[in-house]
């Protein structure tokens, strides 16, 4: 998402530290008005937690719709990568791969105001399972071709797999509770291929919620 540049603006370091301090806060405007009012957002609403003109505002992003994305994205994406590094430190395929998973479905509990914007009646909670899906199919596909899960229709365990994760995103940002989350995603495992070894195995890795 480029931003609009000033041509007039002065380069200088302080010029640049002042921009980015406007933008940071503007982008936590951004993520209260996604948990107030959501993805459909009206200038309006926007200009009165903002307290700046749409003109202002589009300074640092492009429109409304730019403005929003980036202000999902800043509390998206520090939240997923840390569940990715936290993953990646096992040094265990099965365990990164379902690590980040069950990280998404404990949102209430780690990033309530993620989950509130999640959870928003405007937002498509399915995006959010298929903005980590990739990472997942890759560690699935490895696992597959070395051997520890099996090859038998692989592609039709991906498909019930998927449709359940997207089933247990979406509750679990409306409420349900940690025990029935992890209950739905231990079935949706067993459907993927995983033992009762393996299902147990990464299932007892302790999240690290703080």
């Amino acid at each position: 998402m480029a931003l609009l540049q000033d041509p007039s603006a002065p380069a200088s370091v302080g010029y640049a530290a002042h921009n980015e301090r406007s933008k940071a806060a503007f982008l936590r405007n951004g993520q209260y008005i996604l948990e107030t009012f959501g993805l459909n957002a009206t200038t309006q609403q926007i200009k009165s937690v903002t307290g700046v003109s749409p003109s202002t505002l589009y300074r640092y992003f492009r429109n409304r719709e730019a403005f929003l994305a980036e202000s999902f994205e800043s509390i998206w994406k520090p939240f997923i990568q840390n569940s990715l590094d936290q993953a990646s430190g096992f040094g265990d395929s099965l365990i990164a791969m379902v690590y980040p998973l069950r990280m998404v479905l404990t949102v209430n509990q780690t990033n309530p105001k993620l989950a509130a914007i999640i959870g928003h009646k405007d937002f498509t909670a399915e995006e959010i399972y298929l903005e980590v899906r990739r990472d997942w199919v890759t560690h699935f596909q490895s696992l597959v071709e070395t051997g520890e899960l099996s090859n038998d229709r692989a592609e039709a365990r991906m498909l019930v797999f998927t449709g359940s994760m997207i089933f247990l995103v979406r509750n679990a940002v409306r409420g349900l509770n940690s025990e029935q989350a992890n209950e739905g995603l231990e079935l949706a495992l067993s459907a993927l291929g995983l033992s009762d070894a393996q299902i147990e195995k990464v299932m007892n890795v302790p999240l690290q919620l703080t």
